[in-house]
């Protein structure tokens, strides 16, 4: 692939086209191979699970779909409000399951807090916290290094580098809620005969922003194959609503307020996800960062990036292995 065939607008898509394709899928997928009778969606308040329930109303009509609103209690209440609010709008029937008692239960809360406090000492009750990415590969070389971030209710803010030990211990605790979504969904599929329909996109998927059997244990993905930006052309064309058009991508995770940007990706997906397409299809960096007018260090260190995250997210891809020992298994010679 030479400069020329790479461009700025080479993931513009055909919206109408693509949501054809997308609800062909969906009815082959769900009511063919998987025999489900229609589809349950986890709505977010989000654009990506706003365009999968839209998609999947389309495909069996809105009275086979479940729109699934699963809130607890760190989940603002602008979340549930636009996922009310998208459902009224599409005529899908939706169910709140508020996972705060189940989260409670298992620990969820207190097992991260616990880890917190061996960090920052003050962190109480009424406090939020949050985990930044503390490195930006646009502008600097480094390792992709995490700060943790707490705010007291009086405003006071504090920050410092997380080790890994808390690190872990955080994420771990975190994951419960992913993966206690993933459970209610489901519940519901399996009383209903429905598939569990996933919302991840592909700049998610290839990165790994997910958790394993939580947010990706699903039955389809739909959206998987496009990237974010494209999200947002399907989206607009879908008619979802403006205000979740313009809301910042979060993955409801922690108290404080955060975007995936912070935790995750570093970088505004108009220029990650182009770099994200010039390296998975084999443009070279020079090619990618001469189209896109960004300097030749800054897209060594971001392809860098990519490749990394591809490497270290590759288990959560991965179908669980099976060891076939054979039917003569255990038989004496």
């Amino acid at each position: 692939m030479n400069v020329m065939e790479f461009l700025k607008d080479a993931l513009r898509i055909d919206p109408a086209a693509m949501a054809e394709a997308i609800v062909d899928w969906l009815r082959a997928e769900v009511l063919g191979n998987l025999r489900r009778r229609g589809a349950v969606v986890a709505v977010s308040g989000g654009v990506d699970s706003a365009v999968a329930a839209t998609l999947a109303a389309r495909a069996f009509g809105p009275e086979r779909v479940l729109g699934l609103i699963l809130p607890e209690r760190e989940v603002g209440e602008e979340s549930e409000r636009l996922a009310q609010s998208l459902l009224v709008g599409l005529g899908v029937s939706g169910i709140k399951e508020d996972l705060t008692l189940a989260l409670e239960g298992l620990g969820c809360y207190r097992r991260r807090d616990e880890a917190i406090c061996r960090v920052i000492p003050q962190f109480g009750e009424g406090w939020t916290s949050r985990i930044v990415l503390g490195h930006n590969p646009l502008e600097s070389d480094g390792f992709n290094v995490f700060y943790l971030e707490v705010f007291s209710p009086g405003g006071q803010s504090l920050r410092r580098r997380l080790p890994l030990r808390e690190y872990l211990d955080i994420v771990a605790a975190t994951n419960m809620k992913q993966r206690s979504r993933m459970i209610m969904q489901y519940y519901h599929g399996e009383r209903l005969r429905y598939a569990v329909v996933g919302t991840h996109n592909r700049t998610e998927y290839d990165l790994g922003f997910m958790v394993r059997h939580g947010d990706i244990g699903v039955d389809l993905h739909p959206l998987a194959g496009l990237f974010k930006v494209q999200i947002y052309q399907l989206a607009d064309y879908l008619g979802v609503p403006e205000e979740i058009l313009c809301r910042a991508p979060s993955s409801g995770t922690f108290p404080a307020p955060q975007t995936e940007q912070e935790f995750f990706f570093s970088l505004p997906f108009e220029l990650l996800d182009p770099l994200l397409h010039a390296e998975a299809t084999g443009v070279s960096v020079e090619e990618a960062t001469t189209v896109l007018g960004i300097p030749l260090e800054s897209g060594e260190r971001i392809y860098r990036d990519i490749r990394s995250k591809r490497r270290f997210s590759e288990y959560m891809r991965r179908a669980p292995d099976v060891l076939n020992l054979g039917t003569s298994w255990g038989r004496s010679a």
